[in-house]
């Protein structure tokens, strides 16, 4: 009876070792499952972390580079449109600066008389005798009467007592006999003269395109003084024949 509860005991015992064996078996398994899967949520936690950031990586370097291609593309066109775009604005704006400074300029030049129309010799004429007929100076009517187109005081022949001759009319017409040539008639295109020193001068022009200078003056007895002439450059004075 004894024998058998030792055997019931031991195999009580040995029943209990295997059912703790069993339970602690089950509690590692479970331990090391749930280990296991913490392990590996933590792996895939992790990982998925990693991904993230891995995935968030060529996203921002993406970007980075997208930008600072697109910045470097823009500045590219910026570069490129002010290249092509520099030169047009200014030479547009060149016939601008252009047209301002001329205005400027313009406007800053002092205006310009006008310039004051001759009288023609006929009306120059006309004056003359008028003044001619009304002042009792000898010397002033002498200038005034050749001034008018009245040369009587003047006409006739005169040389430089060389070999120029120079023929004057009563109208003013004068005919030059230059050494070795032939007589040119030369009309009177233009003349000028002042009372106080007797002066008349004119210029003369033939048909031939030829040119030349009269100067008579006139003493302050009314007389004629004395005749020059100037033809190419060379002074003639001349005395009555």
């Amino acid at each position: 009876m004894k024998k058998k509860q030792i055997i019931s005991l031991a195999a009580l015992a040995l029943t209990a070792s295997l059912f703790l064996g069993a339970c602690g078996g089950n509690k590692e398994e479970k331990t090391s499952e749930a280990s296991s899967s913490k392990t590996t949520q933590v792996k895939q936690t992790s990982s998925s972390k990693k991904k993230v950031i891995t995935s968030k990586d060529p996203i921002a370097s993406s970007s980075s580079d997208n930008k600072s291609e697109e910045s470097h593309t823009i500045g590219s066109k910026n570069s490129q449109a002010g290249a092509s775009q520099t030169p047009a604005p200014a030479n547009a704006a060149k016939p601008a600066t252009q047209q301002v400074a001329k205005a400027k300029k313009e406007e800053a030049r002092p205006a310009q008389p006008a310039k004051e129309k001759l009288p023609s010799i006929e009306e120059g004429h006309a004056h003359a005798k008028q003044q001619a007929s009304s002042t009792e100076n000898a010397q002033y009517k002498g200038v005034y009467s050749v001034a008018g187109g009245d040369f009587s005081a003047a006409a006739g022949t005169w040389s430089d007592k060389r070999d120029t001759g120079v023929s004057i009319a009563q109208g003013g017409q004068v005919t030059v006999q230059l050494p070795g040539g032939q007589p040119e008639a030369y009309g009177i295109s233009s003349y000028n003269y002042t009372l106080d020193d007797g002066h008349y001068h004119a210029d003369l022009s033939s048909s031939k395109g030829s040119g030349a200078t009269l100067d008579i003056i006139i003493g302050k007895d009314g007389s004629v003084s004395s005749v020059t002439l100037v033809k190419d450059g060379v002074s003639h004075a001349l005395t009555r024949e």
